[in-house]
């Protein structure tokens, strides 16, 4: 799958289960979790997955419990993203790898709103530079920063599908998306 289908976040969950592996899902709003459940209905896509309503910081798992975590657009919504770390240490199995996607902090957002059938979900936002999570990343201890890309709407996209921005809009060139992937020593 390319880059942009694998930003969607039912992309992650179809590509687990395709690969015959389990998923668990973690949101703090039970809203979310209705929406995850409502979006992957079919009886096959849920008896391989969990759906756990917990803030991030501390997620009732046992430790080294993840061969894998993907954590998307879930940074912009933390206060502290060190406790973050901590806790993707804590679940992740030596060696095992984390994906981490979140909107750059010069991207021009102010608010998170995410529509569903039963009312939008607002969601609290702050802005990390790359500095401030590459300290917290350190400060975890034990994480090793793999990969690192920026894209902007047309790197994304690569020109094919022009991306489109609520509003109309245009899509500016600047950096839109911080990507990078932590393994564990």
């Amino acid at each position: 799958a390319d880059i942009g289908d694998l930003l969607r976040i039912e992309a992650y969950r179809r590509l687990v289960q395709e690969l015959g592996n389990t998923y668990t899902g973690v949101d703090v709003s039970e809203k979310m979790l209705e929406e995850n459940r409502r979006k992957h209905g079919i009886a096959s896509d849920l008896a391989r997955s969990t759906l756990i309503r917990s803030d991030i910081t501390n997620i009732p798992l046992p430790d080294a419990s993840a061969d894998s975590i993907i954590c998307t657009r879930v940074l912009s919504h933390v206060r502290d993203p060190l406790k973050v770390f901590q806790e993707i240490r804590r679940l992740s199995k030596p060696g095992g790898e984390c994906f981490v996607s979140d909107i750059d902090p010069t991207h021009a957002y102010e608010y998170t709103h995410i529509p569903t059938p039963d009312g939008d979900v607002a969601i609290e936002t702050y802005k990390h530079t790359w500095v401030a999570l590459a300290k917290s990343i350190a400060d975890a201890g034990g994480l090793t920063v793999v990969r690192r890309e920026v894209h902007t709407p047309q790197s994304l996209h690569s020109g094919a599908t022009p991306f489109k921005l609520p509003n109309g809009r245009k899509a500016a060139r600047k950096p839109l998306l911080d990507i990078c992937v932590l393994k564990l020593a």
